[in-house]
């Protein structure tokens, strides 16, 4: 029974220090995982093959209006944004 309660306490002691360096270390591994995900969004190779056909009749063209506009535009997540210390706003 001591040695599991041991075995045990070493378990919960390394969980704690993990959790512990994870909030420590929040903001590097926020910004290491956007970059690298940035990376890789860059990095995918462009279809080049496909052929897309053009349509210039411009009688079936529509006018764009605000409202049409705004609720066709699909939502943009920015899960991380960096403002330069010299924009920042003094709140001295």
């Amino acid at each position: 029974m001591s040695k599991i309660w041991k075995v045990l306490q070493w378990v919960i002691v390394v969980v704690l220090m993990v959790v512990g360096l994870a909030l420590i270390f929040n903001e590097q591994i926020k910004s290491y995982v956007v970059n690298h995900m940035s990376q890789t969004a860059i990095s995918k190779p462009v279809d080049t093959k496909t052929k897309h056909k053009g349509n210039f009749d411009f009688e079936s063209v529509k006018a764009v209006d605000i409202k049409g506009a705004f609720f066709s535009l699909e939502p943009v997540h920015i899960p991380y944004m960096r403002i330069p210390a010299r924009l920042r706003r003094r709140t001295r």
